[in-house]
């Protein structure tokens, strides 16, 4: 389809159009969409893979003579989802749903991972006026929600990607950006719900040739663009030199990335860092793959480093604390390449199931992971250069519970980071942070509604495993709720000698603030005299900015983690666990 030619103006055909789009995230290849635009219809064939699960999916729209949709409909392995619009109601038909909603007109729909939806939005967009216009997107969502979000599209004029169409080329090859340049797009600015960025490319015939969503790190390219970037290289190639190997590059990014890091805090600092691929094996022969991201002494110092473990929320996380492709902070990655570039090394590893890690993520229970994390400490203990005295652990959300009840148990383990850890058990969480979102008037009135939505399932969920059954109506783990249900995270705090550090977000509405509080108080009672509490302003559950009433809030860059986590944790770990040794 081609939305606008000639006189510049609101699109008054549309012309039919197909192709593919190649998707990546972080750089790496998913997947692919092929799709088919006529005037009547949008049909799109989606196949992606992230964190090693695969899906297909048929996803179709039917679309009236002024481009909106009439109906949608996705079809998958085991799934499907059907919207009939009428007027400005759209009802929904899903298995064990069938719910109707007010949607806005003009509508459009935007379908995650369905790339060629933007075409239709770039449709709607009136260039004759030109600025910002504001639109409504319907989410095909089975949530009893409100499915309209607003919408705001700037054409910002001529530009190209900022991040390199050229993921799939051979990794040897030097990017060339005058190649790209030779190719004139145009950008448009596009923010959902006023919180998520998306930019979308087209070429002189408005045809979308890239999209960009930097939330989730990840991009889509229209195979044919890609392929003209790489003749446009080739042809330039006699004229440059051979660049640099993707090894070299990484190491030469390593470097960079240690280089700007705050300067030395201790005598013991060194500025370069090394990442080195490990494999641990844990219970039920499940082997657990990872990253040990090590500084890197002087040739003629051997030291031994002190290290720490990292451990992950709720959900299957890979080693970078990303559960692709919705949510990708990088937070473990940041972590890690802070603290090696300070002298401190930072394992941080695959939940099982997940990336490169063996087992099976979905029937893993609470201890199961616990024992994952176990062994990854012990794994620390026994590695070259590494100071078995001075090992620390790091837990996120659920991982908080996990770094508490192993730094608990422990005597050997020199330091304990709670980061948005909770004092009371997971079920009372899951109900106190979804009546405690469905009233907080920060969020929008579709936000608020989505979360009362969500609660009587959450609460059949929580009742189904406290009556001990093996399947639930609701989706989810219930031997994993159930042991989480077991653990007392007051009792686990109160048994760690070690220095403990509480880093809690005052925005999280998942884990309300009072919680670090009682944490505190806890090991403070117990007779723990290194206990410190930080309390971040302005800071949500994933350590990112509140996006609401924040001048600073970027939506084309959302998942930015603040400076003033990475800053303490950095901080208060070199102070803990700085002095280092010779090695014997």
């Amino acid at each position: 389809m081609i939305p606008f030619v000639g006189a510049p103006g609101r699109a008054s055909a549309a012309l039919a159009d197909r192709g593919r789009f190649l998707i990546f995230i972080g750089g790496d290849q998913v997947g692919v969409e092929d799709f088919e635009l006529t005037k009547t219809s949008a049909r799109s064939h989606v196949e992606i893979s992230v964190g090693g699960q695969a899906s297909r999916a048929q996803v179709e729209l039917a679309l009236s003579p002024q481009m909106e949709a009439e109906s949608y409909r996705l079809e998958a392995p085991g799934t499907y989802l059907k919207v009939a619009f009428e007027e400005d109601t759209a009802k929904f038909e899903a298995p064990g749903v069938s719910r109707r909603t007010k949607v806005c007109r003009p509508r459009v729909v935007l379908d995650n991972n369905v790339f060629s939806h933007y075409q239709l939005l770039l449709g709607m967009y009136d260039h004759s006026r030109g600025g910002v216009q504001s639109f409504m997107a319907v989410l095909p969502t089975t949530n009893a929600a409100d499915a309209s979000v607003s919408v705001t599209m700037e054409l910002l004029g001529p530009g190209r990607p900022r991040r390199q169409a050229r993921a799939n080329v051979d990794a040897d090859a030097k990017p060339d950006a005058d190649a790209e340049a030779r190719i004139p797009l145009t950008e448009y600015k596009i923010i959902l719900a006023g919180v998520i960025g998306v930019s979308v490319f087209a070429d002189g015939a408005g045809r979308v040739m890239y999209v960009e969503v930097p939330g989730q790190n990840g991009t889509a390219v229209r195979e044919e663009y890609q392929r003209a970037i790489e003749k446009a290289a080739d042809r330039a190639k006699p004229a440059r030199s051979a660049g640099p190997s993707r090894s070299a590059a990484l190491a030469k990014s390593a470097t960079s990335a240690a280089s700007a890091a705050p300067a030395a805090l201790s005598a013991s600092v060194v500025p370069d860092y090394v990442d080195q691929d490990v494999v641990v094996k844990s219970a039920g022969d499940v082997r657990l793959a990872g990253t040990f991201t090590l500084p890197l002494a002087h040739p003629d110092q051997g030291v031994r480093y002190p290290a720490v473990v990292l451990i992950s929320g709720s959900g299957p996380q890979d080693r970078d604390g990303n559960t692709p492709p919705s949510y990708q902070t990088f937070i473990f990655r940041r972590i890690a390449e802070r603290l090696a570039s300070c002298g401190i090394a930072v394992l941080r590893y695959d939940d099982r199931g997940v990336g490169t890690s063996t087992g099976d993520f979905e029937s893993a229970g609470l201890f199961d992971l616990a024992g994952d994390a176990r062994a990854m400490v012990a794994s620390v203990k026994g590695y070259p250069n590494i100071d078995p005295a001075r090992i620390g652990v790091i837990g996120h959300s659920e991982g908080a519970y996990i770094a508490s009840m192993l730094a608990g148990e422990d005597p050997q383990i020199a330091a304990c980071v709670l980061l948005a850890g909770a004092s009371t058990t997971l079920d009372r969480v899951m109900v106190e942070q979804i009546e405690y979102q469905a009233t907080f008037n920060e969020l929008d009135e579709a936000s608020r509604s989505l979360a009362a939505g969500l609660l009587p399932a959450v609460k059949q969920l929580i009742q189904d495993a406290r009556d001990g059954k093996s399947r639930s109506a609701v989706s989810g783990n219930l031997q994993w709720l159930r042991e989480h249900m077991q653990i007392d995270p007051v009792g686990q705090i109160r048994a760690i000698k070690a220095p403990i550090l509480i880093v809690q977000g005052e925005k999280d509405l998942k884990v309300k603030p009072y919680h670090a509080q009682v944490l505190a108080e806890a090991a403070r009672s117990a007779g723990n005299r290194s206990v410190t509490l930080v309390r971040l302003p302005n800071t949500t559950h994933e350590f990112l900015e509140w996006p609401y009433r924040n001048p600073n809030f970027d939506p084309m860059d959302p998942m930015r983690v603040v400076e003033g986590m990475l800053a303490t944790v950095q901080g208060w770990l070199v102070s803990t666990l700085q002095a280092s040794s010779a090695v014997g």
